[in-house]
């Protein structure tokens, strides 16, 4: 059994930028936690675009969190290698 945890995120009125607070809103709310939390390994993240990936990916490299990506362009071989 696989737990699961969605998180709600508030979007201040009148933003017209989803993504950029989307975004703010993991990297100071989530982020914390996941970094701080002893039972944070093997976290799955699912994001919806491609801008949104390669700004958390960024976002995670510049953090040094350990992170293997996984997206529908990876050769199966690669994707063999990342489980």
């Amino acid at each position: 059994q696989v737990r699961q945890i969605y998180e709600k995120y508030p979007i201040p009125k009148g933003c017209s930028v989803k993504d950029d607070a989307r975004f703010a809103y993991f990297c100071s709310n989530l982020w914390p936690r996941i970094r701080e939390s002893p039972t944070s390994q093997g976290i799955f993240i699912v994001v919806p675009s491609s801008f949104d990936f390669i700004r958390l990916r960024n976002f995670l490299k510049k953090e040094d969190a350990s992170v293997t990506a996984l997206s529908e362009y990876l050769a199966p071989q690669d994707a063999s290698r990342c489980r």
